[in-house]
């Protein structure tokens, strides 16, 4: 009987950045996270490698953060956004997870494309991939301001209004139970909407300022008009230049 063998596949990833102090607890805490970033990057991010394995806007974010970190390329972060471009849906916003079989949408998760969209633009500067994607932050907006009330605070939202997995929460799927009854948002989710407004300057920024009447910019989704998924040839590498580690 033949001995058994793994083959490990992954992205690429080739971290420039390593941890430099004596601390042997954050020597083990960066190889854990090193080791937990390059599990969940494949062909894109992934949530983590055991269960769903599919890339959330959320958890995409952050491990797009971890990769400026760590100083690793920027070429899976540009393909998430252009998969959560491709994943926006007619109410104005992304699909929770994409590429899926199926469609599944968390409202809050679609802040979180937006400030994707800034961070990218922050540590790359790479202003016309960014203006393919922008008006989607004013698609976004849209919807969220469509979902104000009078008093000027967020009402309940459709789809999934996710927010954590807290233990009283189980029973209403992650969201405040008080959200789900009340039909206001939860105060979570009105601190994220009144932070993510000023966030989305930088992305608007990178389009031409035509302005429509009521409207708050016009501009072109490129991206729209390609069908199948965009090619990942001829994308510049770039590490991150601002971290305590290198």
């Amino acid at each position: 009987m033949s001995e058994p063998r793994f083959r490990r596949t992954g992205y690429p990833l080739n971290p420039s950045k390593t941890y430099e102090g004596s601390d042997p607890k954050l020597q083990a805490l960066w190889d854990i996270s090193l080791r937990t970033l390059e599990n969940c990057m494949m062909e894109t991010y992934m949530d983590c490698p055991y269960y769903e394995q599919l890339q959330f806007a959320m958890d995409t974010r952050l491990e797009a953060i971890y990769t400026y970190a760590v100083g690793g390329d920027t070429r899976l972060v540009k393909k998430a956004l252009t998969d959560f471009h491709y994943g926006m849906q007619p109410e104005g916003l992304t699909t929770g997870k994409y590429p899926s079989a199926y469609l599944q949408i968390l409202s809050t998760f679609s802040l979180h494309y937006i400030y994707m969209m800034q961070e990218y633009l922050e540590e790359t500067g790479d202003l016309d991939f960014v203006r393919e994607i922008a008006c989607d932050a004013d698609r976004i907006l849209d919807y969220y301001d469509r979902h104000m009330g009078p008093d000027g605070l967020l009402r309940r939202l459709q789809f999934w209004n996710f927010v954590d997995w807290q233990d009283q929460w189980q029973k209403s799927a992650g969201a405040p139970e008080w959200s789900r009854k009340s039909g206001m948002n939860s105060a979570r989710g009105q601190n994220f909407w009144t932070f993510t407004a000023p966030a989305v300057r930088k992305p608007r920024k990178a389009r031409a300022p035509t302005v429509m009447p009521g409207r708050r910019s016009r501009c072109t989704c490129s991206a729209h008009n390609r069908a199948g998924a965009p090619p990942d040839e001829g994308i510049q590498s770039k590490t991150a230049s601002q971290t305590p580690f290198r």
